[in-house]
């Protein structure tokens, strides 16, 4: 699961797909107490027990957290307006707090983009002009393991495989009217490994570490770290968008839509096109489906078998 965060007065919202953490499932609301702005969290255990609640009254309408599950049992809320992380542990404890912007001067657009997988959080944290941006390691207690600078302005997607000391970082900036993207592969100790003009917004180590995927609404990429090369890259269309894409085996499934409608406020999509693409990029769709509309996809591939699960709708796909 992953996370995103963007302020410029509103935020962006951390995409779950960068968050690793199955066992833990959560629960956000803003609430409102005569004119207290209260942040809630309640996290769940897999049997769907509430585990706890937090409660954190926010200084300002601007304000606006959200909510990491960690593999502990825990959970960090994370608030880039006021530029801190705090880390709970598994009985919602506060552990620690520590700021994420020190030495920054005090901006509204400000963004932070989190993985957390195994014991280990990652922040990339960007600020409007500023050249480069910044990778901060964290354990699941708030211990500060690593940081270092990595260029660019603006931070798009950050992604870790800490079994293999991994980290997968997005950036990007703009040149005039172009977006220059960046993606590098470094380890934990911030020695960079490759680099490709890329920028991906989600993306996923293979599971030894050998390739990366990373994708944005309309791009998607495979690198092969080991060979420090870039193996393919396609764009799609910008009536098709990328909705979630994986590793099965040394094969990427990507799943796209081509068709949304807006009702109520709330985004729908009313198809879903399942691609599964090899390491030299050649292609196939393997089914597309338009049954109804739904708002959420799950892409689940256990024992090389693949299931789509739009909504709560269960597809097996191959």
């Amino acid at each position: 699961m992953k996370l995103i965060i963007f302020i410029f007065i509103a935020l962006s919202v951390v995409k779950p797909q960068t968050v690793k953490a199955p066992e833990n499932k959560i629960r956000t609301e803003i609430k409102y107490s005569g004119s207290q702005k209260i942040f809630e969290v309640k996290v769940y255990g897999n049997s769907g027990e509430l585990k706890f609640k937090i409660e954190k009254e926010l200084p300002s309408k601007e304000t606006a957290p959200y909510a990491v599950p960690v593999d502990n049992g825990g959970v960090i809320l994370v608030d880039v307006l006021e530029g801190n992380a705090e880390f709970f542990n598994s009985e919602g404890i506060k552990v620690k707090s520590v700021s994420l912007f020190e030495g920054f001067p005090f901006a509204y657009e400000r963004k932070v983009q989190t993985a957390a997988s195994n014991g280990f959080v990652v922040f990339l944290v960007s600020q409007k002009e500023r050249e480069n941006s910044v990778v901060k390691i964290f354990d699941v207690n708030g211990r500060l393991i690593n940081e270092f600078e990595v260029k660019g302005t603006n931070g798009s997607g950050v992604e870790i495989l800490p079994d293999k000391k991994l980290i997968a970082i997005s950036t990007y900036y703009w040149r005039a009217d172009d977006l220059i993207g960046n993606t590098s592969i470094f380890d934990f100790d911030g020695k960079p490994l490759m680099e490709t003009p890329h920028k991906f917004d989600n993306g996923k180590f293979s599971q030894e570490g050998k390739y990366f995927l990373g994708f944005d609404k309309h791009k998607i990429f495979l690198l092969d770290t080991e060979n420090k090369i870039t193996k393919w890259s396609r764009s799609f269309p910008e009536n098709e968008f990328i909705l979630v894409a994986d590793f099965k085996n040394n094969k990427v499934i990507t799943v796209t839509s081509t068709e949304s409608v807006l009702e109520n406020g709330v985004w729908y999509n009313k198809i879903a096109i399942v691609r599964e693409s090899n390491l030299k990029g050649a292609d196939e769709i393997l089914t597309i489906l338009n049954n109804k509309k739904f708002k959420k996809v799950n892409l689940i591939i256990t024992n090389n078998k693949i299931t789509l699960v739009l909504d709560e709708a269960k597809f097996v796909v191959r």
